[in-house]
């Protein structure tokens, strides 16, 4: 039985489209991180925004999606090494070091979990991913027919107003945890 996983969502400078890995020439600007049991019910959380680093190409479309500025972020964000660091203490408070983390989230596979090992590379700090994940696109996709987080996140979460990595990684495991209600209760 599964005990643990990580939500993870992010928003990024835009995502690369001629490449097999969307991450190239492109960089984390925010991440959200829920380490949850395995019935999606949370247990920690780490959140940050992210500096812009000045050599990662800038797409305004993606800035108009999370509303992140390279202004606001020079302002309030940290730099990359800073965030890996967080990030890997934050983890390594539930995870061995050869234990396999299961990452959930809405593309988390094709898309955050790219960006996550680029940055945590960069700074030489490597976890362990399991081959698997849960994606709530894919749950989203069979169940309701619909094609993307916003559509997915409105039906369980109308109030929803912008793309934020820490909302949306907990959206994607609130939808899993109400998937799950809803089989049990069949």
């Amino acid at each position: 039985m599964i005990d643990k996983i990580v939500a993870l969502d992010v928003e990024t400078t835009g995502l690369s489209f001629d490449d097999d890995d969307p991450s190239t020439n492109h960089q984390i600007l925010s991440i959200g991180l829920i380490v949850a049991d395995g019935d999606f019910n949370p247990v920690d959380e780490y959140y940050a925004e992210i500096k812009w680093n000045g050599t990662s190409h800038w797409n305004n479309k993606a800035e108009e999606i999370h509303g992140l500025s390279r202004e606001y972020l020079e302002e309030h964000g940290k730099h990359e090494g800073e965030v890996a660091t967080e990030i890997t203490e934050f983890l390594l408070k539930y995870f061995d070091p050869e234990e396999k983390i299961i990452f959930l989230g809405h593309n988390v596979r094709s898309f955050d979990i790219y960006f996550f090992n680029k940055l945590m590379r960069k700074f030489d700090f490597y976890f362990r991913i399991a081959h698997r994940s849960i994606d709530s696109f894919s749950i989203g996709m069979a169940l309701f027919g619909v094609s993307n987080s916003d559509e997915l996140f409105n039906m369980f979460y109308p109030k929803r107003k912008s793309h934020n990595a820490l909302e949306d990684a907990s959206m994607s495991l609130g939808v899993c945890k109400q998937m799950r209600k809803l089989m049990e209760s069949l």
